[in-house]
Parts: structure tokens; C-alpha cells; sequence
């Protein structure tokens, strides 16, 4: 099995008139630019987050694409498991440029059974976008619990 690995020690990034040296050591990237260094500590701001099952993103059947739209629907759904973001909010968020390859991902992971989409209706009855149901994680103990009730 291959290790494989980025080597970004000595990644420079020109940005015009100045240039950006951008060096990892750790958990660290040292930012160095003029002469100056600056430690910043490799963390984002969550604005919630969301588990996502291996079995998903190892699947070889499945896009690159695909996993993408599915770690994005995780990553919003809430407590009903559910989420309904506009199809032009996905393909904002996920810079897809096209409703036809939307749907190509949508179908990926609708036909290896990793989403469910319902349709939606707002408080005048029209429609409004899908209500999305991606695949759940069963923990090791959750079968074990469900194997054991039958």
C-alpha cells in the first residue's frame, strides 16, 4: 500500500506583487510574507458539522462528485435527519455549474441507495425544493442491537 502525501514545505503562491511562502510543520502553517511570520493553527469555525460514514466516501462506484454532494447534505441535515436546500444554493455552495450534472450526483447516490429525495410543498401548496434523507450511519452497536430484537 502507497503512502500517499503532499509535500508542501516549500509551496509558493504569487499573488502579484507580493508572493506567499507556505510552509507545514505539525499542526501549523507558517505564513511568511515580507519577512514576517505568522503561526496560524489549522481550525475553522464549524457552523455545524456532520458525520459521514466511510462505507460512503470509499465506495468506488461513486464520484468524486457525488461524495461531495453527499458530505454537503450531510453537513446540513438536522435532527429529523432531513435537509431541503435549494438546487441553486447546492450549486453555489459546491461551485457545480450545471443542473444536468446535479442530477447526474443526485442519481449516483440515489441509485447505491445512499439518498432519498421527497418532494416538498410550502404553506401555499406549491413546490418548493426537496426535502433530502442522506444515508445514516449504523454503528457497530445499533446492528448488533437490531439483530438482536429479531
Amino acid at each position: 500500500m502507497t503512502n500517499d502525501c503532499w509535500d508542501l514545505s516549500n509551496l509558493q503562491l504569487n499573488l502579484g506583487y507580493q508572493s506567499l511562502m507556505v510552509s507545514v510543520s505539525n499542526r501549523y502553517i507558517f505564513l511568511k510574507m515580507k519577512n514576517n511570520i505568522k503561526k496560524e493553527p489549522l481550525f475553522v469555525e464549524t457552523k455545524g458539522y456532520g458525520l459521514i460514514a466511510n462505507t460512503v466516501m470509499e465506495d468506488e462506484r461513486i464520484s468524486i462528485g457525488a461524495k461531495g454532494l453527499y458530505a454537503y447534505l450531510i453537513s446540513k441535515t438536522g435532527a429529523n435527519d432531513s435537509c431541503f436546500p435549494s438546487n441553486k444554493t447546492i450549486m453555489n455552495s459546491l461551485r457545480i455549474k450545471t443542473k444536468i450534472t446535479l442530477n447526474k450526483y443526485k442519481f449516483e447516490l440515489i441509485n447505491f441507495a445512499y439518498l432519498i429525495i421527497r418532494e416538498r410543498k410550502n404553506n401555499s401548496g406549491r413546490l418548493a425544493s426537496n426535502y433530502y434523507y442522506p444515508a445514516k450511519i449504523k454503528f457497530k452497536k445499533d446492528v448488533e442491537a437490531l439483530n438482536d430484537y429479531e
